[in-house]
């Protein structure tokens, strides 16, 4: 716009919740969330937009639309099917689904180019590590070649020229913070431009390893376990950090708790599925189900193995994890001397509540499966599910941390408040346009407030 004058391209109903661009300003669809829980995938013909298919709801296929595939001539889907993730296309011309593009059991994310943002890959945990799958094999042959050289680290790439000789990307392992690097093709090179924590030697973090544990069902649970830089390995105070990613990778709480003389468990989780992904009740009884078997199966193996010192334990999540946390703690209250819970979900009530009263306008939350799906759950089921529902079974001590005008924290103190039960709130101004600084003071802040408390609780 060298004139600084905007027009405009297309017009949508007020049930419009996402447009999808070709990366080069152009509409190639716009997805309308309707009320039964659909997603209908409209696309341009001529001056006006027409219905090709539609995703959840009463039709035949359910998923989350993530965006345009490479190709620019379908979308790709997500969809959970049992214990498997799929990603599949959409064509935008007949509307037919096609093969595949990814299925797998520990989904990770999508990768999307970083100039039309369209999808191109996908980020999977396989034997403990993250790995990454590219649809163009020009792309995956130059990841190939990445971790050939960089044998022991997960690699990332975030950008390519566009001759595709010279690639940005990120490296990163269990025991080392990520570096930013650039590699150049012809020259077979690579330097560093930049480290994440510079000031951090190798030898000062913990040790990383796979940990393993069998589920109820007998099947194998392969978590990830920090331990001090000492070595300290015998009936150590011990941290559950409850968290959907998977694999072994470099994870800053993790360390920074270690390194605090904290043994640190990361347990596998047996779901494909995250909090957004769940569309039903029975899917989020299931899921907390896993959750709690998961917790106490990777907990029951550090202490029967003399690592973990039962009387010193706590748990900590983050986010759907912080939900998850507490109800663990409601199912499971003698197995945790503390709990805190970051930014989490405590009332699903007025979750769901505060979307209705968003309307169809809301098109982040009518991607997500659960919100989208509100109408199909009961308001006995929400609360059933609902830590804040749960004030006397909570009683353990209890650090809620989370913005400030957040309502499902106040909700969540106030329940234990009311129930007479030992709780922290500490609150963060919030994030959303604030300065990087800014965030990071939030951070700073948040680690030592989880360190202060969790030495208090646990006598470290």
């Amino acid at each position: 716009m060298p004139d600084g004058v905007s027009t405009i391209e297309s017009l949508a109903s007020r049930n419009n919740a996402e447009w999808i661009m070709d990366g080069s300003g152009n509409v190639v669809a716009r997805i309308e969330a309707l009320p039964s829980g659909t997603q209908e995938i409209m696309v341009p013909r001529g001056d006006q937009f027409f219905a090709l298919t539609a995703i959840g709801g009463d039709a035949s296929a359910d998923g989350q639309i993530l965006g345009l595939a490479q190709d620019g001539r379908s979308l790709v889907i997500r969809e959970v099917q049992g214990a498997e993730l799929i990603l599949y296309p959409i064509d935008l011309t007949s509307g037919e689904r096609g093969e595949p593009f990814f299925t797998g059991a520990n989904y990770l994310g999508a990768m999307r180019d970083d100039k039309s943002f369209r999808i191109i890959g996908a980020r999977y945990a396989e034997r403990l590590t993250s790995q990454v799958r590219y649809f163009d094999p020009e792309l995956q042959q130059l990841q190939t070649t990445l971790e050939g050289a960089l044998a022991g680290h997960t690699v990332r790439m975030f950008s390519t020229s566009t001759d595709k000789t010279k690639v940005l990307f990120e490296a990163r392992a269990p025991s080392r913070p990520p570096v930013l690097a650039l590699f150049d093709v012809a020259q077979s090179s690579i330097a560093t431009l930049a480290e994440l924590y510079p000031e951090v030697a190798e030898n000062t973090l913990g040790s990383v390893s796979g940990h393993l544990s069998a589920d109820a069902s007998g099947a194998t649970l392969a978590g990830m376990l920090v331990l001090p830089p000492s070595g300290e390995a015998v009936n150590l105070p011990t941290i559950i950090l409850n968290d959907t990613r998977t694999g072994l990778r470099f994870d800053e709480m993790a360390h920074f708790l270690a390194s605090h003389g904290y043994a640190v468990l990361r347990p596998d989780v047996r779901t494909a599925k995250g909090f957004g992904d769940l569309s039903g009740m029975g899917e989020l009884a299931d899921w907390v189900a896993a959750y709690q078997d998961s917790v106490a199966s990777g907990l029951n193996e550090l202490i029967a193995n003399g690592i973990a010192d039962p009387e010193r334990v706590c748990i900590i999540g983050t986010g759907e994890n912080g939900y998850t946390a507490l109800m663990s703690v409601v199912n499971s209250s003698d197995a945790f001397q503390c709990a805190i819970a970051v930014k989490g979900v405590y009332d699903l009530q007025e979750l769901v509540d505060n979307a209705r009263s968003l309307g169809s306008d809301a098109g982040y939350a009518f991607s997500n499966p659960f919100i989208r799906n509100h109408d199909f759950f009961a308001e006995a089921d929400l609360e059933q599910f609902s830590p804040v529902n749960y004030g006397e079974a909570i009683n353990v001590p209890v650090l809620l941390i989370g913005f400030d005008r957040d309502g499902q924290v106040a909700s969540m103190e106030s329940a234990l408040e009311s129930a007479d039960q030992d709780v922290e709130y500490v609150e963060l101004e919030d994030n959303w346009q604030r300065p990087a600084d800014a965030r990071a003071e939030n951070k700073t802040t948040e680690y030592l407030e989880i360190e202060r408390f969790l030495a208090a609780q646990l006598g470290r």
